[in-house]
């Protein structure tokens, strides 16, 4: 219980929940503890936690964050995992792009295959990240070396919907694959991520960047992305390539990768460290597809328009319109695009959590998804007509 243990420091906080430093009475360790608070009105939320709590029991693998202990505790579910001492894989690209200093090949090398090997791992056992960026790669030297760490699932099993409209109102589609959109997906997306990770390692930034919102969208749809520099090898530019296939089964799989007689050469050399044997385990391929939650539907006609919304991959006025008509037959629309607004400028301040935004909405989740779509179509008209 939460006796057991002695609270170092807040690490961070959001509209539902904390996350402390804690050091563990009984070895004396220092671990994450994660609290989320149990709205009574709001089940979503306690869906997100114990899921959470559940992939991290269910994953042993040397670079994904462990799982320590969980607990229910005057209505709060706390989540206790791994500690990694020296912060997240952002903070790294940050600070290497404020001074302009590349990566050595052999340093990327090193991240990279573990980070593949842990992905590869998370999907033999049929679970999909969704959420892979730098802020969810962690690193930790406590052992004397430099580990990589995949931790945060609490995007795990969410409806592709809701995974959009998380980026969405963080502002951070740079690593959504653009099959996402279309809401039907397989765990090819954290392949795609994944190959976004390693373009970020090589070019200090994202394969896609774009200045305007819309222009980010329609990027990532064409898969357009510059070639890291030629410092680096051709078999890295290679591996990118293929992650970001435009076509989900088309991209390299994390065997694939790992099978790769360039990669099997770097895991010999690195295998030599007893602490990255593990690199010699085969991964199985497996393909899966989401598993939605119970988040309630839009309406057939709605949901048709909103399909119909980027057919030809510019906005249709026609289906504009009648998304508008839709949404102010259930709302002052004028009024829910005030609240989405609100609600996006309190995730990008970091007032909140967008997937605590999203639980927020409960039942209202769906349209909120409908009123993003329908501006973001508005802002490309408003670019186009620029």
């Amino acid at each position: 219980n939460l006796n057991n243990y002695d609270i170092l420091k807040l690490l961070g906080k959001g509209a539902f929940g904390m996350a402390y430093l804690v050091k563990d009475k009984r070895d004396q360790k220092n671990y994450v503890l994660k609290q989320t608070r149990i709205p009574p009105d709001n089940p979503i939320i306690e869906k997100y936690a114990k899921q959470e709590g559940i992939i991290y029991q269910k994953l042993e693998h040397p670079s994904v964050v462990k799982y320590h202990d969980s607990f229910i505790h005057d209505k709060k579910i706390y989540i206790v995992i791994e500690y990694a001492n020296k912060g997240d894989f952002e903070n790294v690209l940050k600070i290497a792009k404020q001074s302009q200093k590349y990566l050595d090949e052999d340093q990327i090398w090193y991240i990279f295959i573990q980070l593949v090997h842990a992905i590869g791992y998370v999907h033999q056992n049929k679970i999909i990240h969704r959420d892979i960026k730098g802020a969810n790669i962690f690193l930790d030297d406590q052992t004397g070396q430099l580990r990589i760490k995949l931790g945060d699932f609490g995007c795990s099993r969410q409806l592709s919907q809701t995974l959009e409209l998380a980026g969405t109102l963080t502002g951070t589609l740079l690593y959504s694959a653009p099959e996402i959109k279309k809401r039907s997906y397989n765990n090819m997306v954290d392949i795609w991520a994944l190959g976004c990770i390693l373009h970020e390692m090589c070019c200090l930034e994202p394969p896609f960047t774009r200045t305007k919102f819309r222009s980010l969208d329609m990027a990532i749809a064409k898969g357009e992305h510059a070639k890291i520099p030629e410092k680096y090898s051709s078999d890295l530019q290679m591996i990118i390539d293929g992650m970001l296939n435009l076509i989900p089964n088309q991209r390299l799989s994390a065997r694939q990768i790992l099978d790769l007689p360039c990669v099997q050469t770097k895991i010999r050399t690195l295998s030599g460290d007893l602490s990255l044997k593990f690199l010699n385990i085969q991964i199985e391929d497996q393909q899966i597809f989401e598993e939605p939650l119970d988040i309630p539907k839009l309406p057939p006609n709605l949901e048709f328009y909103l399909n119909a919304l980027f057919n030809d991959g510019s906005p249709q006025l026609s289906a504009i319109k009648s998304i508008r008509q839709n949404l102010t037959e259930k709302f002052e629309i004028n009024k829910f695009k005030e609240l989405y607004q609100i609600v996006r400028s309190q995730v990008q301040n970091g007032n909140m959590d967008p997937h605590e935004a999203i639980a927020l909405l409960g039942k209202d989740v769906a349209y909120f998804y409908a009123i993003h779509q329908l501006i973001q179509a508005e802002m490309q008209i408003n670019e186009m007509q620029q």
